[in-house]
């Protein structure tokens, strides 16, 4: 073969019929991950609604346990009593244990209220529910809301925890600095400044149902990843130069 010209390299032919044999095969719900993944948002938000009653309390658990450490944090320092700065003043640190009270009661209230007046899995279930599939176009609305519902409790979760964290941190870090030196109320200030971290250690199960989700729906296209275009080689023959492009498929399992 004369120099100049390229030759489809084996790898490349082998590409080309393999996706030309697998678009044969492919079902036309393919294009839209939504229909293929098992088990499909709708029966996900189902299962999940199926539980969540029973499982409020527990679901929230990192938040309420943090909660309930910046009460016993601020109640502590009541009991002790506050410093007072080098000018013998304590007005500045007189309103730490409410503070630090007031914090972990506005987070049950928080809860309490998240518990009794959201039902985002019941509710999507409801509404999902009442749409009749008659189509594809029915069956990818009823997917699509679904997932919302499971967006929609994920970014709730994830917003109450890094409030939790902050607010709880920063209200124990302000009866630690009212606290007298070696006081008990030290002890609980530091437990609870290691309990505002909860959230983060223990993912809150809305945030942790949406991941599964998303991590099956990408596994619908594996273990193809990529089909990454490699450098040209050169070969040398009796002929001349042949330039033999080259491909390379990225596998995951």
């Amino acid at each position: 073969m004369k120099s100049g010209k390229k030759t489809p390299s084996l790898s490349l032919l082998a590409l080309l019929f393999s996706v030309h044999a697998t678009g044969a095969e492919v079902p036309a719900a393919f294009e839209y991950p939504e229909l293929t993944v098992v088990p499909k948002a709708s029966e996900r938000v189902a299962m999940e609604a199926s539980r969540e009653r029973d499982q409020k309390w527990r679901v929230h658990a990192p938040i309420l346990f943090p909660a309930t450490m910046t009460i016993l944090s601020g109640a502590s320092l009541l009991v002790n009593g506050t410093r007072t700065d080098s000018n013998g003043d304590s007005s500045s640190f007189k309103a730490a244990p409410y503070a630090a009270m007031g914090v972990g009661l506005a987070w049950w209230a928080i809860t309490l209220g998240v518990v009794q007046r959201q039902e985002i899995y019941q509710d999507a279930a409801t509404e999902v529910a009442k749409i009749q599939l008659k189509n594809q176009k029915d069956q990818l609305l009823r997917e699509r809301l679904s997932e919302e519902a499971i967006r929609r409790a994920s970014t709730l979760a994830s917003e109450l925890r890094w409030i939790s964290v902050f607010s709880n941190l920063g209200a124990n870090a302000y009866v630690l600095a009212s606290s007298p030196s070696k006081a008990a109320s030290n002890f609980f200030a530091a437990g609870a400044i290691l309990s505002s971290f909860t959230p983060l250690i223990f993912t809150h199960r809305w945030n942790r149902t949406e991941s599964i989700h998303e991590d099956y729906k990408k596994r619908i296209y594996g273990p193809l990843t990529g089909v990454p275009v490699l450098a040209p080689t050169v070969l040398s023959d009796s002929n001349g130069l042949q330039h033999s492009p080259g491909f390379a498929l990225q596998l995951r399992f």
